[in-house]
């Protein structure tokens, strides 16, 4: 049994099923490296790749961790990227930017997934979709079940991996949204 350092559950679990279906993953929003760690524990031969926006982040997330497999860099540039990796991984990251964006970060994410796309928000299904920009000039939105149902589209199986009202755990199908 690993000891989790996350106190965020779904976060937790779709680490855990990415690490058991992919040989490449690429952890979008990577932050300080937590998430590579894990991974390395997980499944040492996984290829991982990290990013995030700041250098300063990515610093921190090579020091924590020794790998080197880390860049500075935006989603948006994934729809230039030739490199592809069988699950992409993004934890609170499409919840910060506009919601005018998200059909090109959607595009962009799937250009580069070749399998699995964990996504990992905090929301609840009786939601409504909500842009909240702060007076720092951070997003934090919310989205509802239809809304994500119609951005990825009916190629993406939708569930929802950690239930944050009830704590039950979903099955998880062959491509999936976890949020």
């Amino acid at each position: 049994h690993i000891a989790d350092p996350w106190k965020d559950r779904a976060r937790s679990e779709a680490v855990i099923w990415l690490a058991d279906e992919c040989e490449s993953v690429l952890d979008a929003g990577c932050g300080g490296g937590i998430g590579a760690r894990r991974f390395q524990i997980l499944k040492p031969s996984l290829k991982y790749t990290g990013i995030d926006i700041t250098q300063e982040i990515i610093d921190v997330a090579k020091e924590l961790t020794g790998l080197k497999s880390f860049k500075v860099t935006n989603i948006r540039d994934f729809a230039t990227w030739t490199e592809c990796f069988d699950g992409v991984l993004l934890s609170h990251v499409i919840e910060h930017h506009p919601v005018s964006e998200l059909p090109i970060l959607t595009e962009a994410i799937k250009h580069v997934a070749k399998s699995y796309i964990a996504i990992v928000l905090f929301n609840m299904p009786q939601m409504s979709v909500t842009e909240n920009l702060g007076p720092d000039g951070f997003y934090s939105n919310t989205y509802s079940q239809d809304f994500l149902d119609n951005l990825f589209g009916p190629d993406f199986a939708m569930t929802r991996l950690v239930d944050f009202l009830e704590g039950n755990i979903s099955e998880k199908p062959e491509r999936v949204i976890l949020y």
